[in-house]
Formats: structure tokens, C-alpha cells, sequence
């Protein structure tokens, strides 16, 4: 220990201090969560592929429309209408 540093806190008096840090974001994120999911508010990014243009897509993949065409019109990139879309649910 240099005269600069800090001095040190006593090993039990460490552990706890290291404890209520360490808790306190954690059990104040759960609780802000928690009085969210009350309020009715619900977390994440909103879906780009709604019910309805998940069908509209359905039907222009089964009328020959082209997966690329599809997605552009959608506004979703290729990969995300394939997610939403497997070839399973094309045929």
C-alpha cells in the first residue's frame, strides 16, 4: 500500500459492501420491470412483420412473387421473410 491509495476497509466490511453493489442495480432493474409489466408496457423492438403482412406475403410467394420482390415490398430485408416465412409454410 502507497501513502496515495486509499486505505483498505476491513475483509467483512468488503464483502458486504461488494454485496449491496453488486444486488442493488440488479434487484432495482427487476422491480422497474415488474412495475412496467403492471402498467401494461411491454419491452423490445416492435415486430417489422405484422399478422397481416406475414398472410399478404403468403400469397405473393404462392402466386410466383419472387422472395426478393416480396421482402422489398414488405420493407424487411430477405433473410428477415425467410425467418417470418420458412419454405415449410411456402409450399
Amino acid at each position: 500500500m502507497t501513502p496515495a491509495s486509499p486505505p483498505l476497509l476491513g475483509s467483512n466490511a468488503q464483502r458486504t459492501l461488494l454485496s449491496v453493489s453488486c444486488a442493488d442495480p440488479i434487484e432495482r432493474t427487476r422491480a422497474g420491470l415488474a412495475a412496467a409489466k403492471r402498467q401494461g408496457r411491454v419491452g423490445g423492438r416492435k415486430r417489422r412483420l405484422t399478422d397481416q403482412k406475414v398472410k399478404a406475403a403468403k400469397q405473393l410467394l404462392f402466386s410466383g412473387t419472387p422472395p426478393r420482390e416480396v421482402a422489398q415490398s414488405l420493407g424487411v430485408s430477405v433473410p428477415t421473410s425467410y425467418r417470418w416465412l420458412p419454405a415449410s409454410s411456402r409450399t
